[in-house]
């Protein structure tokens, strides 16, 4: 992120291949951005359909600093 970090993220749009593994990205999401954060973004997840062997895919949105 250009200018920015992992605080700052405004929205995150998380696609996904399989709603049922949600579960398994929600628990690598929450090591990730902290359990414990006080900056947790708004976030979706959405099943789709992504090319190649690709499982998942995150669009996120973050203020410069």
């Amino acid at each position: 992120m250009l200018g920015s970090d992992k605080t700052r993220i405004i929205q995150a749009t998380v696609y996904v291949t399989d709603i049922k593994k949600k579960h398994e990205m929600d628990v690598e999401w929450n090591t990730w951005i902290g359990a414990d954060s006080n900056h947790w973004p708004q976030r979706a997840c959405i099943q789709v359909q992504l090319a190649g062997k690709d499982q998942v895919e995150i669009v996120l949105v973050a203020a410069k600093k």
